[in-house]
């Protein structure tokens, strides 16, 4: 229980608050990239807030006479004041993290509650309830799809958007969803426990009468997040850490996490709704994937086709997460796909760049990022190699009085275009509020270039622009020699800054240089969500997107190897599968080899190797144009095996 839970957790001292204030103050005014627009924008000022709270802590203390390096008898009204400050900035990356044991844990109630809009109107249903606990037996009239009227004597409405005011949503479209999401779960690493120890839930049974269920809160200890590769370099990592922390709980491992109270292996059923499974009676047939916590695939078959739909939950892996996306699209139907990221806290910007190019036959421009003009910006820049672009930029702005740097893109340009275009059918993409971060990224720039339209069952994405990093993760980079480093240490498991450290701008011709915070991505189509697709399968979303898909049956297009390829003496060839196409241009490592007129399905192409001294190609390129209006329609990149230029065949 939440009193169990706390009577076991120790108390910061003077020492550790005043430390995690002072730190936060040098972070917010040295570092935190979106300070002036926030200050601007919702009328805050969280440093000014910062110093006031400093002053409290050491007035207090000194009114009660107690050391500073004491235990402090209750810290509680710090973590809320502290939370309370870092939210009032709207911006899920900044953040306070509590100290051990909350930073692994998560309040919870033994039910969800979802929305979604009935007779115009918003509805919120319980749309699952745990299975197999041993302190909680549902009432019989307590069941899935029950209307909630109130939440502790409050309308639910009401309950919704007072829970999302305390959340950091950047829109008003993202702290509804974060206000729904948080009635039942509470990451504690991000906001102090509730103050109330049980919830009274009014809600209507099926047969339309009224109820009453009282339950205590519960606290889940969540086993760490995933760990990523670390290779000489910052991890370029943007992510929503409450929807990530709830993403962990979500896996089959939660009823052992709920107090290890579980049914038999055998009678075990899911919690929370990450797509039921499904039947070909539905229309989706699964398709297995080695990153189930990553992926969910289908095959989708409507009026209009046959199309593929691939779910990913999360950027956040050390898994090979484009790989195993690459190899599902090569068993997805061919005539259009659906993407859908929501509710996807975000995780590794390159993660998401390097998926977009196995989209398009277009080179995608990465995602451009700038720090804030200061005078620490410039000396952590130059301090770190990594950030060498951005080290001169931010010079110059300082002397220039230009509140941020030049914009350089995270993920190299050369890396995010390495693999080419995999997937040559039309594609939607599916977001909603809850689509945060990387996802942000990754949704502008499949808008932004032109990849497919975007379908959203919220009004915007979560608007959250920008690179995250901790106050600990950033002390790391620098050796414990550099004493000259302005800033502290922080003790680890005792409380850490989190903080936007680069913000980052769209590209494209409709939005240049349009920053993501704040504003998030409009999707271009909306659906509503109803009650059969939050208590169902989302099949009335899914339908809709292959509508749209099936709108853009001109744009499947196929271009790739149909046979081995083979070389004799100075030239390459292979037979080539064409749809769409009228114009084929074939390259060797850029270099123009032929430009080909399509007759059929099928064509030979001959390839002349470059001139000497030019070292063997690497990889035949194959580019394919549209007559009508000289469009690049479809692309393929084939590697050049080694054993080509070794054994002539």
């Amino acid at each position: 229980m939440l009193d169990d839970f706390l009577a076991r957790r120790t108390p910061l001292c003077l020492n550790e608050c005043d430390t995690l204030v002072s730190e936060a103050i040098k972070v917010l005014e040295g570092l935190y990239v979106h300070l002036p627009p926030k200050r601007a924008l919702y009328a805050v000022d969280p440093v000014r807030r910062l110093r006031l709270l400093a002053m409290r802590i050491r007035r207090k203390m000194e009114a009660n006479g107690v050391d500073r390096g004491a235990s402090l008898p209750d810290d509680m009204w710090f973590h809320r004041e502290l939370s309370e400050i870092m939210t009032s900035m709207r911006d899920l990356h900044t953040m306070y993290v509590l100290p051990a044991p909350f930073d692994q844990a998560i309040a919870f109630l033994p039910f969800q509650i979802e929305g979604c809009i009935e007779n115009g109107e918003h509805r919120y249903l319980v749309s699952n309830i745990i299975d197999g606990l041993s302190w909680f037996s549902a009432p019989q009239s307590f069941e899935r799809g029950v209307v909630v009227t109130h939440w502790n004597n409050v309308p639910i409405d009401r309950a919704v958007e007072l829970s999302g005011e305390r959340n950091a949503g950047s829109n008003p479209e993202a702290r509804r969803a974060r206000g729904v999401a948080r009635l039942t779960m509470r990451p504690l690493a991000k906001s102090p426990p509730p103050d109330d120890a049980r919830v009274a839930l009014r809600y209507l049974a099926r047969d339309g009468s009224a109820h009453e269920l009282v339950e205590e809160w519960r606290v889940a200890e969540v086993e760490g997040k995933d760990d990523l590769p670390v290779d000489g370099r910052p991890i370029v990592e943007a992510l929503d850490y409450e929807i990530d922390q709830v993403r962990l709980l979500r896996r089959e491992n939660f009823s052992r996490l709920a107090q290890r109270s579980r049914k038999p292996a055998s009678e075990k059923t899911s919690w929370l709704r990450q797509d039921r499974a499904v039947s070909d009676e539905d229309g989706l047939t699964e398709v297995d994937t080695m990153l189930p916590g990553v992926f969910r695939a289908a095959k989708l078959r409507t009026e209009e086709g046959l199309y593929g739909y691939i779910r990913i939950y999360t950027f956040q892996t050390r898994e090979k997460l484009v790989d195993e996306f690459i190899r599902l699209l090569g068993v997805m139907p061919e005539d259009g796909l659906i993407i859908d990221i929501r509710d996807n806290p975000g995780g590794l910007v390159a993660h998401g760049e390097c998926i977009l190019q196995t989209l398009t036959p277009r080179h995608i421009q990465p995602a451009p990022a700038q720090f804030i003009s200061t005078p620490l910006t410039a000396e952590f820049c130059r301090r770190l190699p990594a950030f060498g672009e951005w080290s001169v930029s931010v010079e110059r702005a300082l002397e220039t009085g230009a509140t941020y740097s030049a914009a350089f893109p995270m993920t190299a340009p050369v890396f995010a275009n390495a693999i080419g275009q995999r997937y040559q059918g039309p594609v939607v993409l599916i977001v909603n509020a809850l689509s945060y971060s990387t996802s942000d990224i990754f949704a502008a720039g499949f808008q932004d270039h032109g990849i497919g339209a975007v379908l959203g069952t919220d009004g915007l994405t979560g608007a959250g622009g920008a690179q995250v990093i901790t106050h600990s993760e950033l002390h790391n980079q620098f050796p414990d020699a550099e004493e000259d480093w302005p800033l502290g240490t922080l003790v680890a498991g005792r409380g850490d800054i989190r903080f936007a450290l680069r913000r980052t701008l769209r590209v494209g011709e409709l939005n240049p240089g349009m920053e993501l915070e704040d504003r998030g991505v409009e999707p271009d189509d909306r659906y509503t969500m109803s009650r059969s697709d939050v208590l169902g399968r989302n099949l009335g979303l899914l339908q809709k997107a292959a509508a749209m898909l099936g709108s853009k049956k001109e744009e499947r297009y196929c271009l790739k190897p149909a046979g081995p390829l083979k070389r004799d003496a100075g030239i390459i060839t292979a037979p080539v599968s064409v749809r769409g196409i009228d114009r084929l241009d074939v390259l060797l490592d850029g270099w123009a080899s032929a430009s080909l007129k399509v007759t059929g399905d099928t064509i030979p192409i001959v390839a002349t190797l470059p001139p000497e001294p030019w070292p063997n190609p690497t990889t035949l390129q194959l580019r394919g144009y549209r007559r009508s209006d000289g469009k690049l329609v479809a692309a393929w990149n084939e590697p050049l095996p080694d054993d080509l230029f070794t054994t002539g065949t």
